[in-house]
């Protein structure tokens, strides 16, 4: 019949829909190549859609803090050399100032750093002995060691941007930033809501207009 003939072509439709569809989702994934190595770990994934797509997906991507721990500088610096190869500001993030320290000692070309920076003064920072890592949520930390963050960045002669510089919130944006500006960060990535643009752009020129440091600005 004539709505037997349109259910079958509406399926019809319907599964070289769903065919394209996993075949663009299967192309998203990210491949895991060779290079992607850390010593003492496999890396595997393995995705199982309850049908031919799927509302899940994973990504991977190169991270500094655990390259710089696991011992592969090398795969910083490749992960340096396709921002150039792309002409693209060619940067390293990282929370662990360890990352720093390598890319320095390795010589690794970054254009410039971005490490997180703030003081241990806030009524929730951690004590002492609650500093565990680079960063933790719990008790609210983003940079361990400020002071050793301050002495290795008087050494460096690229841009610094510090960022989780009010320590998500805990730091107020006039201690936070007049802390960041005259420790050495050349600039900083301030997370804030809309409305609070105006008023922390004003904190931030009223910081840097009387502001004495000792590193040399380089930005």
């Amino acid at each position: 019949t004539e709505n037997l003939k349109t259910e079958i072509m509406q399926r019809q439709r319907m599964e070289t829909e769903i065919s394209i569809a996993h075949r663009i989702q299967e192309a998203t994934l990210p491949k895991i190549g060779s290079d992607f190595v850390f010593k003492g770990f496999d890396l595997g994934v393995k995705l199982l859609p309850a049908d031919k797509v799927a509302g899940d997906f994973y990504d991977f991507f190169y991270c500094a803090d655990k390259l710089a721990l696991a011992g592969r500088a090398d795969m910083i610096a490749k992960a340096v050399e396709i921002m150039k190869e792309h002409n693209v500001p060619a940067g390293v993030g990282a929370h662990d100032l360890n990352v720093i320290k390598v890319c320095e000692e390795k010589k690794i070309p970054a254009e410039f750093y971005v490490k997180t920076f703030h003081h241990l003064k806030y009524p929730t920072a951690p004590k002492p002995e609650e500093i565990k890592g680079s960063n933790m949520e719990i008790p609210g930390y983003w940079c361990s060691q400020p002071e050793e963050t301050i002495e290795v960045f008087k050494k460096v002669e690229k841009p610094w941007i510090a960022f989780k510089v009010m320590a998500a919130g805990a730091i107020p944006p006039q201690n936070a930033f007049e802390y960041a500006f005259k420790n050495g960060a050349d600039f900083i990535l301030a997370g804030i809501l809309d409305f609070q643009v105006v008023e922390d752009a004003g904190i931030a020129r009223k910081v840097l207009s009387d502001l004495k440091r000792e590193r040399p600005w380089r930005g």
